[in-house]
């Protein structure tokens, strides 16, 4: 089984190295830690991680991104953002 992290491509020797990482840096849940393959809105090519597809969409589709920043009044705000995109991701 592979053991990258699918947002940085960091590869770990365990499973729960994995998931250790993607709760303490990327601040993800075990769900979206497992998940292996990432599906482009634009030509449904599927891809290994979350940088990667990020690439694709910006090289194959000139597509431009933007980092946007988000700020919550409290906690519980928040995580029904976190759980609302959790869901939506392109996973395959």
């Amino acid at each position: 089984m592979d053991n990258t992290c699918f947002l940085c491509d960091k590869s770990f020797s365990t499973a729960s190295n994995l998931r250790r990482h993607a709760r303490l840096i990327h601040n993800v849940e075990n769900k979206v830690s497992t998940c292996r393959q990432m599906k482009c809105n634009v030509c449904s090519e599927e891809l290994v991680s979350m940088k990667a597809l990020l690439d694709h969409v910006e090289s194959a589709h000139y597509i431009a991104l933007e980092k946007e920043t988000k700020k919550f009044d409290t906690y519980e705000a928040y995580k029904i953002w976190k759980e609302d995109v959790e869901n939506k991701l392109p996973c395959t």
